[in-house]
């Protein structure tokens, strides 16, 4: 059994940028939850914005309407591809270590 420790940051979510794979590029968006594994990498997830398509019908048989609007998708990443402010990252340790005293 996977012994991992989640940890899910409170509000304000610091800011930081997420590099994606194969060179594609990186998103900028906030870090929601971090996962400490047991070889001692970290996992994060992030919440990163994105278009989302929607589509409604009232009622069946009634038209629908349809179309695209910004949303949040949640993303994992590796902890080394996830760059934040150094003050940002101390506080989130910071919050972890209390949150496993005072369990």
């Amino acid at each position: 059994m996977l012994d991992a420790r989640v940890f899910s940051v409170p509000e304000p979510l610091p800011s930081v940028e997420v590099l994606l794979p194969d060179k594609a590029g990186k998103l900028r968006g906030k870090v929601a939850t971090v996962e400490w594994r047991p070889d001692g990498t970290a996992w994060i997830e992030v919440l990163v914005p994105s278009w989302v398509r929607w589509s409604t019908q009232l009622a069946v048989g009634e038209p629908s309407t349809e179309g695209i609007g910004p949303g949040t998708i949640r993303m994992w990443a590796p902890s080394e591809a996830v760059f934040g402010d150094e003050g940002d990252v101390l506080e989130i340790k910071r919050l972890h270590r209390e949150s496993l005293t005072a369990a």
